[in-house]
């Protein structure tokens, strides 16, 4: 299992809308995705944790860099021979 971690903040500047189901049904500011992000990444990441999910700090880097962390963990993971 991968965990792709961002922070709620950095999400929403990349995503730039959502929907009410993201802020919980709790509102519709920016404000209201962040904290009911920020409480469901607490949990994620409690689950990661516990589950020893593969986690990967996705902030900084674009979706083909996340492909090739992903990729490359996995591998290191599996350990396939070729």
């Amino acid at each position: 299992m991968f965990f792709l971690n961002i922070s709620p903040r950095a999400a929403l500047a990349r995503k730039g809308s959502f929907t009410s189901l993201e802020t919980g049904h709790s509102g519709g500011g920016d404000e209201d995705f962040i904290r009911y992000q920020d409480t469901v990444l607490n949990q994620m990441r409690e689950q990661a944790q516990r589950g020893a999910w593969l986690s990967l700090d996705v902030a900084t880097i674009d979706r083909d860099q996340v492909f090739k962390a992903a990729s490359v963990a996995l591998a290191d993971r599996l350990q396939p021979t070729v």
